[in-house]
C-alpha cells in the first residue's frame, strides 16, 4: 500500500492553519487582560474636550475646585458666592488624568486647591495602593507650587447603586488609607458622617442614579469649605 507522504511546505500550511487561530485569540485575550487592568484617563470621551476647553481660559483665582463629575456639576462661584474661584472638574475622571492636566491649575496661580476624587478608580477597578501613589504625586505637586492642599474623603454611594455594599466597603478601606497618609499635614474635609451617617449614601442626599449628590448635599458641602476657607484665611 503505498503511503502519502506531505511535503514540508503542505505540513507548515497545515501547521500555520491549526494553530493561528489559538494564536490569535491568545493575543487578544491578553490585550482585553491589560485593558481591564490598566484604566486610563484617555478612554474617556469627556476629558480630551474638556481639557482643550479648559486650557483656553486665562484667569487667576484664589480658589480652585480638581475633581470629577461632582465637581464639574456645580457652578461653584455662584454657590460660594465669590469670584475667585474656578472650576476644574471632568466628569468621570480618575486620578492619573488630575495628574495629567494639572497645568490648567497651575496657570491660575491659586491660593488654596479643593480635590476631590477616586470614586471612579475605585469603579474601574484601579487597585487602591495605585490611587494612594497617584494622589500622594498630586499633593506633593500642588505644595511645591507653594498651593495649600485641601483633600475630600470619597463620599458613599447609596443603596439602590449596583453593588453598593461592595463599592462602599472599598470607599471606606481608600478613605482609611488616605486619612493614615495624609491627615497628620493636610486637611481633609469628611462629608460621610453627615451624609451617609450609617455608610450608605442616605436619600435625600442622592440622586436617582444613588452616587451623585442633590442640592441639600452640596449645601453641606458648601458650609465646610467656607469654614476651612476662614480658618485659611482665604
Amino acid at each position: 500500500m503505498n503511503t502519502i507522504t506531505p511535503t514540508p511546505r503542505k505540513m507548515l500550511i497545515r501547521i500555520i492553519a491549526v494553530f493561528l487561530p489559538i494564536i490569535i485569540l491568545c493575543a487578544l485575550g491578553i490585550n482585553i487582560t491589560a485593558h481591564k487592568r490598566i484604566p486610563s484617563y484617555t478612554s474617556n470621551e469627556q476629558y480630551a474636550e474638556q481639557i482643550d476647553l479648559q486650557s483656553m481660559y486665562d484667569v487667576k483665582c484664589n480658589i480652585v475646585m480638581l475633581g470629577n463629575s461632582f465637581i464639574y456639576k456645580v457652578h461653584w462661584n455662584e454657590l460660594l458666592n465669590r469670584s475667585d474661584v474656578i472650576n476644574r472638574g471632568i466628569g468621570s475622571d480618575i486620578t492619573s488624568g488630575y495628574l495629567n492636566r494639572l497645568e490648567n491649575v497651575f496657570k491660575a496661580r491659586p491660593k488654596i486647591c479643593f480635590v476631590e476624587g477616586g470614586i471612579n478608580d475605585l469603579c474601574k477597578d484601579v487597585p487602591i495602593d495605585t490611587i494612594v501613589h497617584n494622589m500622594k504625586l498630586l499633593v506633593d505637586t500642588l505644595q511645591r507650587k507653594k498651593i495649600k492642599v485641601v483633600l475630600t474623603s470619597i463620599i458613599h454611594v447609596g443603596e439602590a447603586y449596583p453593588e453598593s455594599s461592595r463599592v462602599n466597603q472599598k470607599i471606606d478601606l481608600l478613605n482609611g488609607v488616605i486619612k493614615k497618609e495624609f491627615a497628620r499635614n493636610i486637611p481633609i474635609i469628611d462629608l460621610n458622617p453627615i451624609l451617609s451617617p450609617g455608610g450608605v449614601l442616605l436619600d435625600r442626599y442622592a440622586q436617582r442614579d444613588a452616587i451623585h449628590l442633590t442640592s441639600k448635599a452640596y449645601i453641606i458641602w458648601k458650609d465646610v469649605i467656607e469654614k476651612t476657607l476662614k480658618q485659611e484665611s482665604i
